[in-house]
């Protein structure tokens, strides 16, 4: 799917907004064989990014300095026409990160790669070359995303170079259509299906803040393309209001037994609420029900 081979170092960020940490390579598939040495600055990313045990909250405190852009992009998002304008809209809204090429896609290694595209940003080279080869079958960046529930930099999809040549073979085209470096949003629905959003470049900056916020918009703008697509289904079975309170206390970082207590309810009795409502709404788990609610306006902060 969408591939890099380098490594992403973080500088400090073009608008000026927040101090970058310390430039590091995070295991660049160039210089190790096998699993990347990750530095400092990239484990405390990949532990921002584990937030899903504490609901949305804690994704929404993640978002500063990036707060305000992250929303004003959701909130543009339901007046986008087409899934052409929801590109053009990440293009601008995350191109001050070094991103140019985008996508959006099913990541089945067993499906034609262009019958799951929903939206591609990508050279019309490129696509062409990685549908005409199934290079979905050989992407690790696609295999890990298979494997992933949280986001990560494309040069943590590790492979053995020599044990699989199919992948360099794959990681290098990419690179020589500009998409070098990049950031991976792996995408699960309740049925079991697999999805991603994708973005690379050539010099890709993240400094803190923005990886919880570019999952945030990812999240939003991977369903709105979907809406227009028809992917969904229609019309939603309504939540109840029980089901509404549960996550309006999950969106504020309450946990089971604590939304127990608060609304006189067992710990179980709140997670089956919490079980049912994500049902209703298509949504793999509590932090993806909490953030489809946000968005149709189902609860509020």
């Amino acid at each position: 799917m969408i591939c890099g081979n380098g490594s992403i170092q973080a500088r400090p960020a073009a608008r000026g907004r927040v101090d970058a940490p310390t430039a590091c390579s995070i295991g660049s598939p160039e210089q190790k064989n096998e699993q990347p040495v990750i530095c400092n600055d990239t484990a405390r990313l990949r532990a921002l990014l584990a937030y899903d045990s504490f609901g949305i909250f804690v994704m929404l405190r993640a978002l500063s300095p990036y707060r305000r852009d992250a929303f004003e992009f959701i909130e543009q998002l339901d007046r986008l026409p087409t899934p052409g304008h929801v590109l053009k809209a990440m293009e601008r809204a995350l191109g001050c990160f070094g991103f140019e090429g985008f996508i959006l896609t099913g990541i089945d290694r067993e499906r034609s790669f262009d019958r799951q595209v929903l939206a591609s940003g990508w050279p019309a080279e490129f696509f062409e070359l990685y549908t005409r080869n199934a290079c979905i079958r050989f992407d690790p960046i696609a295999r890990l995303c298979r494997q992933s529930a949280v986001p990560f930099a494309w040069s943590e999809a590790c492979y053995a170079r020599e044990r699989d040549p199919r992948a360099l073979e794959v990681m290098d085209m990419a690179a020589q259509f500009r998409l070098r470096r990049g950031f991976a949003v792996p995408i699960r629905g309740p049925d079991g299906y697999e999805a991603a959003v994708g973005m690379a470049g050539v010099e890709i900056e993240l400094p803190p803040g923005s990886p919880p916020a570019i999952h945030l918009m990812s999240i939003y703008a991977f369903e709105r393309v979907r809406r227009l697509c028809g992917a969904t289904a229609g019309c939603k079975p309504p939540l109840t209001h029980r089901e509404r309170e549960v996550l309006a206390w999950a969106a504020h970082g309450k946990s089971a037994g604590q939304i127990g207590e608060i609304l006189g309810i067992t710990k179980r009795t709140a997670d089956e609420h919490t079980q049912s409502a994500s049902r209703k709404l298509g949504a793999a788990n509590r932090t993806q029900a909490v953030a489809l609610a946000l968005r149709d306006r189902i609860i509020e902060l």
